[in-house]
């Protein structure tokens, strides 16, 4: 194995563990292969079909030898999981050729599904779960958060952010800006799943409200763009105070944190560049993700100190207008 695949083994190990304990999963089979002709005896009746496996034989996996090398170590974190059921095929008395056949085909022809649809049917994720709930109770996001892929399409109005912005933005809310460094990330501390659900719920409602029009267009605005979603999320981070439970209180601080986007101008123009734009011989396009210019977007929208700040809102153009 190479160094990626010994790390998924070891990611595929800790799965199977978690499976072990309770957890919803599902693993496919391990399909083997021998050159051998081995004897079967089919079973009458109610009797189960053997297989006659000599101790001498070696057998290889042409699928499965990932899950084969991490049932091994996931035996050696939990003996237990040796005891697990697991289902395998075995594909015997062929020529070699045709197996290597067999291991192309599988290879060449099977589709994973897409990042986005994948996320989509993830349940364990829970800042995947705080997107779904902010689509189903902020009206605005109703249909409007795009699953099926990472990317947003070029055209259309139809969605206001891909899901994976998303959630980058949910992870920059609970820890902040320096949420960039986070692949995986859990609630806040000191605040349970549903607590930091519902304020993930009041924070994005009231941005999404605020900024749904200029979100839905995306050849005009900035506001789509996954640094500017980072920024949003990391605005709301205040919230994440533990020991502020009021719900006015808290609500209070969202409509003070909101209104500092009053009167930012969210046309894509030269005052974006850098932040979230790069100027190119057609106009403007999104400079990089969350991780590029993220935290300057942030300081953007966020900082009156930064040198940005005045620069995308209106007051900017005030001032050239006076000068």
């Amino acid at each position: 194995f190479d160094k990626r695949k010994k790390a998924n083994a070891e990611a595929y190990a800790n799965y199977i563990v978690r499976i072990h304990a309770g957890e919803n999963g599902d693993t496919p089979a391990i399909d083997l292969y021998t050159p051998e002709d081995l004897r079967v005896f089919l079973g009458k009746g109610d009797q189960k079909a053997k297989l006659l496996w000599p101790h001498s034989m070696t057998a290889v996996p042409y699928d499965g030898e990932t899950q084969l090398a991490a049932r091994t170590l996931a035996a050696k974190m939990n003996s237990d999981t040796a005891k697990m059921q697991v289902i395998v095929t075995v594909t015997h008395g062929k020529p070699i050729e045709f197996a290597k056949q067999c291991f192309h085909d599988r290879n060449a022809f099977q589709q994973r599904a897409s990042t986005g649809v994948a996320m989509a049917m993830d349940t364990r994720d829970p800042m995947i779960n705080v997107v779904r709930t902010i689509e189903a109770e902020v009206k605005a996001a109703r249909g409007a958060i795009l699953w099926k892929s990472r990317q947003m399409p070029k055209k259309g109005s139809q969605f206001i952010a891909a899901a994976s912005f998303m959630r980058t933005a949910t992870i920059y809310l609970a820890y902040g800006i320096s949420g960039v460094q986070m692949q995986t990330a859990e609630s806040p501390p000191g605040l349970s799943e549903a607590e930091f659900t519902e304020r993930a719920v009041l924070w994005f409602g009231k941005v999404i409200d605020k900024c749904s029009a200029f979100m839905r267009d995306r050849d005009s605005y900035v506001t789509s763009s996954p640094a500017v979603w980072a920024a949003l999320g990391a605005m709301g981070h205040p919230l994440m105070k533990p020991d502020v439970k009021d719900k006015l209180t808290l609500n209070t601080i969202a409509d003070g944190l909101v209104a500092k986007l009053s009167d930012v101008v969210w046309k894509k123009s030269d005052r974006w560049v850098g932040i979230a734009v790069k100027s190119t011989a057609t106009g403007y396009s999104f400079a990089g993700g969350a991780k590029d210019t993220g935290s300057i977007a942030f300081k953007a929208l966020d900082d009156q100190h930064d040198d940005n700040y005045q620069r995308i809102r209106q007051v900017a153009i005030t001032h050239a207008q006076a000068a």
